[in-house]
């Protein structure tokens, strides 16, 4: 019986890994696709009349506030991501010392 319940535990530990990766994937597509529209935003005076005219909002986004504001999210969210790691693995560590 636990086994089966380790086994299962153990599959959704290798899809939670998984899905955390692709989010991360998405992400970093994502943040080049911002990154190229706003240095298109910034080069292309025409593009840049047009979104005046229909769109104003949008000038503060693509001047390079959004592509900061998204670059600071996700590298924060790698480094809670990596320190949770490092804290898990260092609280195993720290148990095992215990033992021993």
């Amino acid at each position: 019986m636990s086994e089966t319940l380790d086994l299962h535990r153990l599959k959704a530990e290798h899809m939670l890994r998984r899905a955390r990766l692709a989010a991360l994937g998405e992400s970093f597509v994502i943040l080049t696709l911002l990154v190229w529209l706003s240095l298109e935003y910034q080069n292309n005076f025409y593009m840049q009349q047009w979104v005046a005219g229909h769109f104003w909002p949008a000038q503060w986004l693509l001047n390079g506030t959004l592509v900061g504001v998204a670059t600071g999210l996700l590298v924060g969210w790698i480094l809670a991501t990596w320190q949770g790691k490092r804290s898990r693995e260092q609280k195993i560590l720290d148990d095992l010392r215990k033992i021993v």
